[in-house]
């Protein structure tokens, strides 16, 4: 730092300023906890079909600088995390029950079996709620938090202003109940199996992402200084993609 011309006065307040961007982790004293409640259902497979349920709800938070001036007198804060609350995991697989072994039209015509017969579907499905929004400094007055969020307004813009130079930050990082928009998705696949010969089985498979092609927003734009401030204009996840396969086994 001698070699500088400048020095400001935020650089000085790192533990060492000599260093520059140097930063420290797994620091003596720093406690992190995870805490969850987590509850999950399953059914075997059975007649053709299984299915399975998760749940989590999960409290976490970390140790942390609330602020500059903490970070200089080592001074920490319990900061909670900005990961979702709840989350929901869930898959089906089933046995179309048509075709040679299945519960109907088991005599099919090998022709007609081998077009409608012995198919299986898979299925995965996952939710979260949104997560945390988190702000850098600012001045706040006011409530954030709006009933009816809309991408164009997710939060009260109005209770937000430019922080002032050389005070150090006041307002929370996150505030309760003030989320980024939930995220689902559907994946699907589709399977059957030709046995060819005794060693030989052709199985082919499609694959769909996102099967509804449903539109995800993304979390909105929390820069005071950006004209899109409060606004969610990004996607989230992809469109739907499919795959076909199709495999040889021996």
């Amino acid at each position: 730092m001698r070699n500088q011309p400048t020095v400001s006065l935020s650089s000085l307040l790192r533990p060492y300023p000599q260093y520059g961007s140097l930063s420290e982790i797994f620091q003596p004293n720093f406690s992190e906890r995870y805490q969850a409640l987590q509850v999950k259902v399953e059914r075997p497979f059975s007649r053709g079909i299984s299915l399975t349920f998760a749940y989590n709800y999960n409290n976490e938070w970390t140790d942390g600088y609330f602020n500059a001036p903490d970070e200089y007198a080592n001074s920490l804060t319990r900061i909670p995390a900005a990961s979702p609350r709840h989350r929901i995991a869930s898959g089906v697989s089933y046995d179309l029950p048509f075709g040679k072994g299945r519960t109907y039209l088991s005599n099919l015509n090998p022709v007609f079996n081998a077009v409608i017969g012995g198919w299986t579907t898979s299925h995965i499905y996952m939710w979260n709620a949104g997560s945390f929004l988190r702000f850098g400094q600012l001045i706040v007055k006011g409530d954030p938090i709006i009933d009816n969020p809309t991408r164009d307004k997710w939060f009260n813009t109005a209770a937000f202003s430019a922080p002032e130079p050389y005070t150090p930050r006041a307002n929370p990082y996150q505030y309760s109940g003030l989320t980024g928009p939930g995220y689902w998705n559907w994946d699907s696949t589709l399977s059957k199996s030709f046995q060819l010969r005794e060693r030989f089985r052709l199985e082919f498979r499609l694959e769909t992402y996102n099967t509804t092609n449903s539109f995800m927003l993304s979390s909105p734009s929390v820069d005071v200084y950006s004209s899109l401030f409060g606004r969610s204009t990004n996607q989230a996840n992809t469109g739907r993609e499919m795959q076909y396969t199709l495999r040889l086994h021996f």
